[in-house]
């Protein structure tokens, strides 16, 4: 879809019984530096709704107003949804500001983007009940750069902070009416599955914090309890890997959190899916040497099925020379056209015919093996790691850019002893035949310096002007 280059800004107003903030709130919509706006202003359902019908009347041809029995926020924004006009969709509430350049700045720093789906947000200042500024919440921009689902779970997002192309919230089906206190990060869950968040750093709204809001209600915690439950078990194996390293640092993590706040439920549940995460990972080993289907199932059996149920095997059988894949169920599955013909292009396929969480390696089928390799999935989770290794003569993990730099004793760069989450996997090829052989320590050098991982180091965000 083509952006306009001067498109037509939406800012939908909801409004409930909003005598004492109202004017000024909408006042700060028309004093925009931008003059491409129309101001989309929904009664929900106020006791006296003529205060705010006369205002809009006596504001200009760009105020519309409309009035709609009491459905809460999320109906008051479909409503003006429904009848906005505009090619974006922005949102003030009737307490909040925007700031003079809100819309200019927004719709400038949109225009960077080779994308008309992005999405921004915005820092914002706290002020109190009579206007008085007493804070300014700014968000990591870093580290949403290296991982833009993190504005998400760490509460970033300010709703009259948005800025969304029209197209995308006419075709999502809008806010969920059930939704009374937690509507907007329902509806940012929603889109964050489909769409790129791009944070803007600089403070562009008011946000008023006053003692009418009723966030801190018993039905408003209860609903923000199975907010944080739904939009940290929505989130992917590569999104939490990108966001904290591993599955379990990200429910710990995200536990932790919850930890100095009411939402007790929450936290106990996300501290059960950490535990549980490494049992849920799959695991995928690759035999270095050829392998019968019978030493295959007994080392799957008898040494790394007691340790980790969740294991598939993949090898070259020694006379048919066929790529083999055992799942994690025990079916065994042959791939005759899939190239072999060097450790290389074995190394390249074999990732690619896997599809574990996490990738590690077999040199020979022993319980001492298979004791590395539980330790190195625990190690991977708890420290976060998405490439690692066990060091055996200790049999304590080291991260392997450590290793690369320490004075470890290079046995320990055996591939045998790598462990890969599928993120740092992601490039082709990851085994390059030049490399193959200068040794394992080269390979490792060569892997690290092209590993990249979901939402990780992405270009075009980093290279965005401020």
């Amino acid at each position: 879809m083509a952006r306009s280059k001067s498109p037509l800004i939406s800012v939908v107003m909801p409004v409930y019984n909003g005598d004492d903030y109202f004017a000024s709130a909408l006042q700060s919509v028309l004093n925009q530096t931008w003059q491409k706006f129309e101001v989309v202003v929904v009664d929900d359902g106020s006791h006296d709704p003529r205060f705010v019908e006369r205002l809009c009347a006596s504001s200009g041809p760009r105020v519309t107003y409309h009035y709609q029995e009491n459905s809460g926020v999320a109906g008051a924004l479909n409503h003006g949804i429904t009848h906005m006009e505009g090619d974006v969709f922005c949102w003030l509430s009737h307490d909040d500001l925007f700031h003079p350049r809100k819309l200019e700045r927004q719709a400038a720093y949109h225009a960077q983007f080779d994308n008309p789906d992005a999405i921004l947000f915005s820092d914002y200042n706290l002020i109190d009940a009579s206007g008085a500024q007493t804070g300014t919440i700014r968000a990591s921009h870093e580290r949403l750069v290296r991982a833009p689902q993190l504005a998400l779970l760490n509460g970033c997002i300010n709703g009259c902070t948005i800025y969304i192309p029209g197209h995308i919230v006419r075709d999502s089906g809008g806010f969920e009416l059930n939704r009374r206190y937690t509507q907007d990060y329902y509806f940012w869950n929603t889109l964050m599955k489909s769409y790129d968040f791009f944070h803007q750093p600089e403070a562009l709204v008011d946000y008023r914090v006053h003692t009418s809001q009723g966030s801190n209600t018993a039905a408003a915690v209860a609903e923000a309890e199975q907010l944080w439950i739904t939009i940290a078990e929505d989130r992917t194996e590569f999104e939490r890997v990108a966001m904290y390293g591993s599955s379990y640092q990200f429910f710990a993590q995200i536990a932790n959190h919850l930890a100095a706040s009411p939402y007790r439920v929450a936290e106990v549940r996300l501290r059960e899916r950490a535990a549980a995460a490494v049992g849920e990972s799959l695991l995928s080993v690759i035999c270095l040497e050829p392998m019968t289907e019978r030493q295959v199932e007994l080392f799957k059996s008898e040494h790394i099925g007691p340790l980790h149920q969740r294991t598939e095997i993949v090898w070259r059988d020694p006379e048919s020379k066929l790529l083999r894949l055992m799942t994690s169920e025990g079916r065994s599955n042959a791939f005759p056209d899939v190239s072999a013909a060097s450790l290389s292009d074995f190394l390249n396929n074999a990732v690619d015919l896997s599809v574990g969480d996490y990738v590690t390696f077999l040199r020979s089928p022993t319980q001492e093996a298979a004791n590395r390799m539980a330790v190195g999935l625990v190690a991977a989770h708890q420290q976060g790691e998405t490439i690692g290794l066990t060091n055996l003569p200790t049999g304590t993990a080291v991260a392997a850019r450590d290793l690369l730099i320490s004075s470890e004793p290079m046995r320990a760069l055996e591939l045998s002893h790598w462990f890969f989450h599928r993120t740092a996997l992601l490039r082709a090829p990851r085994f390059a035949s030049e490399v193959m052989g200068a040794g394992e320590n080269a390979m490792l050098a060569s892997l690290l310096g092209g590993a990249t991982a979901v939402g990780l180091y992405d270009k075009a965000r980093i290279g965005l002007k401020s």
